[in-house]
């Protein structure tokens, strides 16, 4: 289920022996962004923003709270010692698309495209990181039996520094 998040986000987990989708978690950086009443992600992010995850299950840590289900928290990417970036792009309209109706019933006109770029690197050697990312989804479909054409677009962005303290301690 993506919960009506658009290609490359985070999507929610099922329920693994818990009372539905409400006694799942999902945090980002330690912090839950799980809709309290139905279980939804109250943000999104994209995959490419994410470091790891950790999954937890029943007998997770106190400061998980209650639940039944699942924990799963994404940490976030930071910045190192040196510059990583990446671009990345999706593209379908109409024309790439195949039906299987005659010519004579043309496809009505759709188009879906997603640009994501992001950059990380140093600020201060070994002692101060950024991260930054941007994500730009945009879909344009018709509507059925209508003459009418819905837009959506999810515009995210992500700004992180990461301080080490000290070899133990990481802000």
């Amino acid at each position: 289920d993506n919960l009506g998040f658009d290609r490359g986000d985070i999507v929610n987990l099922m329920a693994y022996g818990a009372q539905g989708e409400i006694a799942n978690s999902v945090w980002i950086d330690g912090v839950n962004v799980s809709n309290p009443r139905s279980g939804d992600l109250t943000m999104g992010y994209s995959q490419d923003w994410i470091q790891e995850v950790h999954v937890t299950g029943i007998g997770a840590p106190a400061e998980y709270g209650g639940f039944t289900g699942v924990v799963a928290n994404y940490t976030t990417r930071t910045g190192g010692n040196q510059f990583h970036g990446l671009f990345d792009t999706f593209f379908q309209n109409e024309n790439l698309t195949w039906t299987n109706v005659p010519d004579s019933d043309r496809k009505k006109p759709f188009k879906t495209y997603d640009f994501t770029a992001q950059l990380g690197g140093p600020i201060l050697r070994d002692k101060l990181w950024f991260f930054a990312g941007i994500q730009y989804p945009h879909t344009e479909t018709p509507t059925p039996g209508l003459d009418e054409i819905v837009t959506e677009t999810f515009r995210k962005w992500i700004a992180k520094g990461t301080y080490q303290w000290n070899p133990d301690n990481t802000l």
